[in-house]
């Protein structure tokens, strides 16, 4: 083949697609349980974003969205590495519950404002009400600001922490 042109996508794979299918399906098997909770988050996550396109929770939304792109790397990184390198990957263990609790509780916090939105928009509902389901909506908000900003951080560290952790006799 002495024109680039005439080169096809299998030339330049390393192995037989044969090999690369067996892979994904290892892969597949081995993080099972995982691929039902992210397209269930990402199912619920996209739901909350088209219920009410004039709601104000969409930046709650993105940031978690955002959050749970990064727990996916985290337990992607640990799935893949933990039969490897088992040093390394535990240097994330606590990075990675504080991850799994960000997440939930922004997946929490997204439902319970979900609900005080759909609850303000009700003709029916009290001044008082009014006040806390406002509340619940701030409190999302600053949650998605300030806490769901920390988890692209601790996947990194997750990821990418051991090396500095480990680091023996460098000194």
């Amino acid at each position: 083949m002495s024109e680039w042109w005439t080169y096809s996508l299998s030339d330049f794979l390393l192995f037989s697609p044969r090999t690369y299918y067996r892979l994904f399906e290892l892969y597949n098997v081995a993080i099972w349980p995982l691929q039902i909770v992210g397209l269930a988050l990402g199912v619920a996550i996209v739901g909350l974003l088209l219920r009410d396109v004039a709601w104000r929770g969409r930046a709650i939304a993105a940031a978690l969205a955002e959050a749970v792109d990064a727990l996916e790397r985290a337990v992607h990184y640990v799935v893949q590495n933990y039969g490897k390198d088992i040093r390394s990957v535990s240097v994330g263990a606590v990075p990675l519950l504080k991850l799994f609790g960000i997440v939930a509780g922004g997946w929490q916090l997204l439902r319970s404002a979900s609900i005080s939105q759909r609850r303000l928009a009700a003709p029916n509902g009290k001044a008082a009400d009014a006040v806390f389901h406002e509340a619940k909506i701030a409190t999302a908000r600053f949650y998605a600001d300030h806490v769901l900003s920390q988890a692209p951080g601790l996947a990194h560290s997750i990821v990418h922490g051991a090396a500095g952790a480990l680091a023996e006799g460098v000194l």
